[in-house]
């Protein structure tokens, strides 16, 4: 995959619903701090290594931050949500 920053793949759930997986964009800052509202704290616990009540300045800088060229996740949503799907830190 070389331009990881133009990836957009449709794929329909076992269920019929269509989701869309993508490079995340910076702009997804506001939907990855609403759908982490959502996540159960085991969850939180075993992407993060730690209990925490939600993304830091610092997490969301990284995440605005990040190059095309240096891809850090890929984001898949359906309807109007946000859910991130891989998390990789440097």
């Amino acid at each position: 995959m070389s331009n990881v920053a133009a990836y957009l793949v449709k794929e329909a759930l076992k269920d019929g619903n269509e989701v869309t997986i993508r490079a995340m964009r910076p702009d997804d800052k506001e939907r990855l701090v609403k759908a982490f509202l959502h996540l159960q704290p085991q969850t939180i616990r075993t992407r993060f290594f730690y209990p925490k009540k939600t993304l830091s300045e610092d997490d969301l800088r990284w995440l605005d931050e990040m190059q095309p060229r240096e891809p850090r996740g890929t984001g898949g949503h359906r309807a109007k949500r946000m859910r991130r799907t891989h998390h990789r830190r440097r």
